[in-house]
């Protein structure tokens, strides 16, 4: 008989300080806590945890507290996939492991996670000895932001403070200063939360209450008219279903360095970012039209010409050639699952890189096989028209195309202008609310049925570690919108620095940057597809995808993948000459030497980059060096 799913009763936000020291062989969890989050359906008088931060001095006190909750609830930490690197290993030591069971089918002491194939915690769930549910959530995917960051954006009445992390901690004995800064980093987060709870904003992720939000607009049975299943219908490719086949043309934003200006210092930079992209693009005002329903037909060999009216027709082809870039254009193609080339560069060519700098048509590899530079591409038909554009082709061919039906972006109307009213006329929480609902709306149409994952085991050292299970059955989003709206933003972003082609310097998505006054852009600080103009740097450079620094009003501000704010704060500070005030081992040493923004290359190490390692009791961030490394790439061998 299957057993209903327990109702939510209450909900929390948790966090734990953990043990730091030189020479450690385990950690603990010296501070725990709890706070009850109100939500819209609370009595005041009938809550007797509202306010009041909970305190334990161990995790076994913890465990025991929240487990004596009757019926089911929910503890959010922000970052569970650090809290949880404690809770994990407390369950596999005290509960049973029952990763096949759904929450309603687990019994009593038992327990199972949801984690990605790729490290994304979301949920542990663990059913108690009295058969009552306690749920651990993951709050940043509801509310993407840290601690501090929450305080800022929902404006909260406390505000997370500093401590002292390291050292160790005697049992039951913390400073005042210790728990006033732990009571913020308990109470910011609630607040916030707060916030989100009374809009009805309390799904699992941020995607899925922009779904939930959609639905009710549109009303179920419409959205599930417009937006089936595609993973469960064929395609004109016998190896693949129409939503495997559109996936390959969903690419996310475009992120390019010009070679022009690649490791050089240059001068005037003018940063332009674009107001709301996405959202820009799935309203009417755009003029744009968008997949909808099941596909309508195929095709092979060419397209017919009635499908290049975008306003009745959008179709998705496969097409196979080799191509150069044409003189005094812009890169963007990308080629994903061929090992002779880099899945993140923009293509110049589909030539085959050798290791010594030349390219070749073809090759030989170990085995035999005949390789050349014909290659197969998956485009929206948006791309593709860019394509022949930007590049001149040869050995072409159309192998197949999927066209659908189109309807206007007026079908998000609804939608978007509601959030854009609420963004536009709002200040703090009601603002970030907005935000989120905006950004995070065309996203959760790409999900894919990957529902890989990973699970948790103990050692024989005794230390957490994890097994990846393969699986393909999540329900997945309506993917021909996700790419439709991600091929509109690289064509919107794209084209316009084309037209600046002579002074572009760098692009990520919804930004361009330029040296010198750019031309074509619509400038407005707030219009939904306008360009707003946020700074002009004196000078910069500009070291590859997502790692350039800017030199703005005397301050330098510096973007790089991987590299901790910590670590850019102190690099910051050593280029400009101020005075630098955290905390990292190391950091007087490194100010010895002064930099410059052309210090900012490959082999750069700076001190302060946390990494995490395993313990019994659960995991340790520990300080070493951040290395800018060489970028990868591929090459013919």
């Amino acid at each position: 008989m299957r057993v209903k799913r327990i109702p939510i009763k209450r909900y929390f936000n948790c966090d734990f300080e953990t043990e730091v020291y030189e020479g450690q062989k385990d950690t603990r969890v010296w501070l725990a806590g709890y706070v009850q989050i109100r939500t819209p359906d609370i009595i005041e008088e009938d809550n007797f945890l509202l306010d009041e931060p909970h305190i334990q001095y161990d995790i076994d006190t913890f465990m025991s507290e929240i487990a004596k909750f009757d019926g089911k609830n929910v503890f959010y930490f922000t970052n569970l996939k650090f809290d949880g690197s404690f809770i994990l290993p407390w369950l596999l030591k005290n509960a049973t492991p029952n990763y096949d069971a759904k929450e309603n089918e687990l019994f009593p002491g038992e327990f199972n996670s949801l984690i990605s194939s790729m490290g994304s915690w979301y949920t542990i769930t663990w059913k108690t000895g009295n058969g009552d549910i306690v749920e651990f959530r993951d709050l940043l995917k509801l509310i993407p932001l840290s601690v501090a960051g929450m305080g800022k954006a929902f404006n909260t009445k406390h505000r997370k403070t500093e401590m002292e992390y390291e050292g160790i901690r005697e049992y039951g004995k913390v400073s005042e200063n210790d728990i006033n800064y732990f009571i913020n980093d308990l109470m910011v987060p609630k607040e916030a939360c707060e916030q989100m709870f009374l809009e009805g904003n309390m799904g699992l992720t941020i995607g899925s209450c922009c779904r939930t939000y959609y639905k009710r607009q549109v009303g179920y049975m419409r959205y599930n008219e417009l937006f089936p299943n595609l993973y469960k219908c064929i395609s004109p490719e016998d190896n693949l279903s129409c939503g495997e086949y559109i996936h390959k043309t969903y690419y996310g934003g475009w992120c390019y360095c010009n070679d022009r200006v690649e490791g050089k210092v240059v001068y005037n930079v003018h940063n332009y970012d674009v107001n709301s992209l996405y959202p820009s693009r799935m309203e009417s005002d755009s003029g744009l039209y968008y997949p909808a329903y099941d596909p309508i037909t195929f095709f092979h060999g060419s397209v017919p010409v009635q499908f290049e009216n975008l306003k009745k027709y959008y179709y998705f082809i496969h097409i196979r050639c080799s191509f150069e870039l044409k003189k005094g254009h812009l890169p963007f193609i990308h080629i994903i699952g061929n090992k002779l080339y880099r899945r993140t560069e923009n293509l110049k060519t589909s030539r085959i890189k050798r290791k010594d700098g030349t390219y070749v048509d073809r090759y030989v590899d170990i085995d035999g096989n005949v390789k050349t530079n014909v290659v197969d591409l998956y485009l929206t038909c948006v791309d593709y028209k860019r394509f022949l554009d930007f590049y001149d082709v040869e050995n072409f061919e159309i192998i197949s195309g999927i066209v659908f039906a189109s309807i206007s972006a007026e079908i998000f109307d609804c939608y978007i202008h509601e959030w854009r009213k609420v963004k536009e006329n709002s200040t703090g929480g009601r603002r970030q609310i907005a935000k989120l609902f905006s950004n995070n709306f065309y996203g959760d149409f790409a999900k894919n049925t990957d529902s890989s994952y990973k699970i948790p085991y103990l050692k024989d050292d005794g230390v957490m570690s994890f097994v990846t299970i393969d699986e393909n059955n999540k329900k997945p989003g309506y993917i021909a919108i996700g790419s439709a709206v991600t091929s509109y933003a690289r064509d919107f972003t794209i084209r316009h620095a084309q037209e600046n082609y002579g002074i572009f310097c760098y692009s990520d998505t919804d930004s361009i940057k330029t040296e010198g006054e750019a031309v074509g852009l619509e400038i407005h600080d707030t219009k939904y597809g306008a360009w707003k103009l946020e700074g002009i740097a004196s000078e910069a450079i500009f070291v590859r995808q997502k790692t350039y620094a800017e030199k703005i009003d005397g301050v330098t501000h510096i973007t790089c993948a991987g590299m901790p704010d910590r670590c850019k704060e102190l690099l910051e500070c050593n280029i400009d000459g101020r005075e630098y005030s955290g905390k990292i081992k190391g950091a007087k040493e490194f100010l010895a030497t002064k930099r410059t923004l052309g210090d900012i290359k490959v082999g750069l190490e700076v001190p302060g980059k946390l990494y995490p390692k395993r313990y019994p009791s659960g995991i340790v961030l520990e300080e070493a060096d951040f290395i800018l490394r060489e970028k990868e790439r591929s090459f013919a061998k």
